[in-house]
């Protein structure tokens, strides 16, 4: 009989979709384990298609915030979990797992943690040293397809290629801008690949406008503001490649094993992380990572749409080959 394990991940989308990978893995080497996953209600839905994922527990932040915090700890507590697995490694998630009741922790014994908690490491006792997502093709299952997304999707006139591109960030320091998405579409389309935009939000939403009026052509989609969670994760692995900033889209499309041209500015990531990319691009800015989301120095701009669409092309012709063994 394995060990009932509780898996903790709140938030947010790209920290949940990098984690589906150590969740993953711990199936894989505890396949006899029962694995229930702790995750804020926003992201239940993704979490809730992974097979590896037996149960899940939404902590819907949003409407319960503490209160609703505190009652799930006492059903977990109830529920009698052997072993807990804290990804998130806050002061949050520390508190819940001191008090959890749950014998076993592990956690990410390298990081500053304001408590001493974790007895086990998760890379080097929980996946026995298998942590190394830059090796992982993919880690992320799409789930049940849906007609929405095929619907929006079909059309255009082109037929090399879907490019998936995720325009929008976080912060607006971390956009390419869209005078740069523009320039890029162009010659995309001018080659006979479609696109299509993904994100959400307000200023995306206005960043997709002024794209689309800007094209006036079939040969791009706007999905911008039009799907969930779920129905994103879909869209993103009908595409052929990815190219996106430092956002959720990039991690889904990195998730499921497509090739990601990415581009980073005021922040990064994992260096062994980024090699799982086709590509990297960044800022020409000498202060790459400073986080400053108010810098007024220039950023994602200095990153040439003719560069970047010269790397998505290369994918293309590339894979083209292979496909006829050129």
């Amino acid at each position: 009989m394995g060990e009932k394990a509780l898996f903790i991940r709140f938030s947010s989308l790209g920290d949940v979709i990098i984690s589906n990978y150590s969740a993953m893995m711990t199936k894989q080497i505890h396949p006899d384990w029962s694995i229930t996953w702790l995750v804020d209600s926003l992201y239940a839905p993704i979490v809730r298609s992974q097979p590896w994922v037996d149960f899940v527990i939404e902590w819907d932040r949003a409407k319960s915030g503490n209160s609703g915090f505190l009652k799930i700890l006492r059903d977990v507590r109830r529920a009698k979990f052997n072993v807990v697995v804290d990804m998130h490694s806050t002061d949050r998630s520390n508190f819940f797992v001191c008090l959890s009741g749950i014998p076993v922790k592990y956690g990410n014994m390298n990081l500053n943690i304001p408590f001493k908690i974790y007895a086990r490491d998760i890379d080097t006792d929980l996946l026995k040293g298998k942590g190394d997502i830059s090796r992982c093709r993919s880690y992320l299952a799409a789930g049940e397809p849906t007609g929405k997304v095929a619907a929006l999707l079909e059309g255009g006139d082109s037929s090399r290629g879907l490019i998936i591109m995720a325009i929008g960030a976080s912060y607006p320091k971390k956009r390419w801008p869209v005078s740069s998405w523009i320039q890029f579409s162009r010659l995309a389309i001018s080659k006979g690949y479609r696109l299509a935009m993904v994100g959400d939000g307000k200023d995306e939403e206005r960043a997709a406008y002024e794209i689309e009026k800007a094209l006036r052509t079939s040969s791009i989609i706007n999905a911008v503001g039009k799907l969930s969670l779920s129905e994103l994760v879909e869209a993103v692995s009908r595409g052929d490649i990815v190219l996106s900033g430092d956002t959720g889209p990039m991690h889904i499309g990195r998730a499921l094993g497509l090739p990601v041209v990415a581009m980073f500015g005021p922040s990064l990531v994992n260096k062994d992380y980024m090699a799982g990319f086709y590509k990297t691009l960044f800022s020409s800015c000498g202060e790459l990572g400073c986080a400053r989301w108010t810098c007024g120095k220039p950023c994602l701009e200095t990153i040439e749409p003719d560069k970047v669409f010269s790397y998505v092309e290369k994918y293309f012709n590339e894979a083209e080959a292979l496909r006829y063994g050129r």
